[in-house]
């Protein structure tokens, strides 16, 4: 696994373990992360 799987993969768990507690989604950073994978495609 690279680097950079391993940072998304977080990053995805962070944002659900966020969102498990507070029960929002932080907006920015979901945008940002579908931004990111839609430049790779």
């Amino acid at each position: 696994m690279s680097m950079l799987n391993c940072t998304y993969e977080n990053t995805i768990k962070a944002l659900w373990e966020d969102y498990l507690k507070t029960g929002t989604i932080d907006q920015e950073l979901l945008k940002n992360i579908v931004s990111f994978e839609w430049e790779k495609v």
